[in-house]
């Protein structure tokens, strides 16, 4: 009997499968490892939004693998591009293996270590797990719909701290999923902080800088089947649905003072932010 998961395309790699450095002969099975990722993403599914992106990745009918993150290494959710050639060294044994995600789901838990120095503190918001498997699904969707490009380049002026447009897509996915289940917005790829109470809303967050019209329709215009969804769903924040019902509203608030000031504003104190922080940390 296939996994809940093998639905849509998406298989839980056993945990005695997971590469070891160095290998460990015969590692027990974690069973519950598998039975946390399989409820986050049951707890995915039971939204719109989630229901929405699983059927996404399910649609292209290219497997998407989750494997156990490396235990004990904080940050080490994320997820691995589509490869070929998978060290044969034979273009005539060629495979391709679609997205693998690394995923720890004991990491985000309240009280966890990595939880607590990671995103602990400074008005930051409990990000929880479930939010961040959806956050490495919408990579993962970008890579089997072949529109993730190989190489991009970063964010800037008021996006400066999304770091690039596709982590932009993925933040902006798992706002609004977090918008339907009624939780904090996050503000950024940055840290784990609260939205700007200016920024959020719907139109509101069009004013995060110039370029968020252009950001947002690229992402519209890539994968029209899967945003034309999304833009069906009233929430309170939900920029898509807003590119689609009101571009006109939209563009306007990213040529507004407001979004021209972040412009100036946002790439300062990214610099500033990281330089604080490995002074921190050194």
């Amino acid at each position: 009997m296939a996994n809940w998961e093998e639905q849509f395309g998406i298989f839980l790699i056993p945990d005695v499968y997971r590469p070891r450095n160095p290998p460990t002969p015969n590692p027990p099975p974690d069973v519950w490892w598998e039975q946390s990722v399989r409820v986050d993403l049951q707890t995915i599914n039971r939204t719109r939004v989630g229901s929405a992106l699983l059927r996404a990745i399910k649609f292209h009918g290219m497997v998407v693998s989750i494997l156990k993150a490396t235990p004990g290494h904080c940050g080490g959710d994320s997820t691995f591009p589509i490869e070929d050639d998978l060290g044969t060294g034979d273009p005539k044994l060629q495979i391709t293996m679609g997205p693998m995600i690394g995923y720890a789901p004991e990491q985000h838990e309240l009280g966890n270590l990595c939880e607590r120095t990671r995103h602990g503190g400074f008005g930051q918001i409990w990000i929880q797990g479930h939010e961040v498997l959806l956050h490495e699904l919408v990579h993962a969707f970008r890579m089997v719909s072949f529109k993730r490009p190989a190489n991009y380049s970063r964010t800037t002026k008021g996006f400066a701290f999304y770091d690039d447009p596709e982590e932009l897509f993925a933040v902006l996915i798992q706002g609004i999923y977090a918008s339907e289940r009624k939780t904090p917005v996050r503000s950024s790829h940055t840290g784990h902080f609260p939205i700007d109470r200016q920024l959020d809303g719907s139109l509101e967050f069009y004013k995060t800088g110039t370029e968020s019209f252009d950001l947002v329709r690229r992402f519209c215009t890539e994968n029209p089947g899967f945003t034309r969804e999304i833009a069906c769903i009233e929430t309170h924040f939900n920029p898509i649905r807003a590119y689609y019902f009101t571009p006109g509203a939209a563009k306007h608030m990213a040529q507004s003072n407001f979004a021209k000031a972040r412009d100036q504003a946002e790439p300062l104190l990214h610099d500033g932010y990281h330089w604080l922080l490995n002074r921190f940390k050194n």
